[in-house]
């Protein structure tokens, strides 16, 4: 099996509610850091290419881990993160088998730019196709509502036990019905089993060669998860 793994960030900037947005640092670290430990090669993708944007809300405390400090202190991974290819550069390449998996992190910028991509849409159905692991934490999970598992041409996600942001925990954070749509509600449309835990608890499900993660708490898990499936 391939030994690259491709992650995927939003480049959205500014959310449709007025506040600047990005990707969340803590659900692109703690992956990151563990899969490359285990010899993984990941590349870093972005919906547009160029620098995405962090959410600068989970570079403060009391958001920032060990993972990541280490993983702004890494130069190989912040030369990636400077220059990433847009994603439709991708698609051939998953196609082909070329990653063993994709990952998607999220932040809110995922739930503006991730189900609106053709490309991303394709990467995730060329790798699930191609027998690769999908992966999404939070509202990276909306990278999922629009792929179509290609054995079958119903939804990915669909008969699945799948996780992301729960209604609960966009309600607390005053984001439910501002937010472009409600991943809970999504998954649960499309079919699929959808699970919660606590709000802010850690929980990630796998499901076949689908792992979700509900929220930042998870990612941890997620990584660890995802190196389960591709060992």
């Amino acid at each position: 099996m391939s030994k690259k793994i491709l992650f995927v960030l939003t480049s959205a900037t500014v959310a449709p509610w007025g506040k600047s947005t990005g990707y969340w640092l803590e659900e692109v670290a703690a992956p990151y850091n563990h899969l490359t430990a285990l010899g993984y090669e990941i590349e870093i993708a972005s919906i547009a290419g160029g620098v995405p944007r962090v959410d600068e809300t989970s570079t403060m405390e009391p958001y920032t881990s060990e993972d990541t400090h280490k993983f702004i202190a890494d130069p190989v991974a912040t030369a990636k993160m400077s220059s990433t290819r847009p994603i439709e550069e991708y698609v051939e390449r998953a196609q082909k088998g070329e990653f063993a998996c994709v990952f998607l992190p999220g932040g809110h910028g995922a739930a503006i730019d991730f189900s609106p991509s053709a490309g991303l849409k394709s990467v995730i159905e060329g790798c699930y196709g191609a027998n690769g692991v999908v992966g999404a934490v939070c509202h990276g999970c909306a990278g999922l509502v629009t792929a179509i598992d290609p054995a079958t041409g119903e939804p990915l996600v669909k008969g699945k036990t799948v996780t992301g942001f729960s209604d609960v925990e966009e309600t607390q954070i005053g984001l439910f019905g501002v937010v472009p749509f409600s991943i809970e509600a999504e998954f649960k449309r499309l079919g699929s089993n959808y699970k919660a835990t606590e709000a802010w608890g850690p929980l990630v499900c796998v499901h076949d060669r689908v792992v979700t993660g509900q929220n930042p708490k998870s990612s941890k898990q997620v990584g660890e998860k995802l190196a389960e499936l591709l060992a």
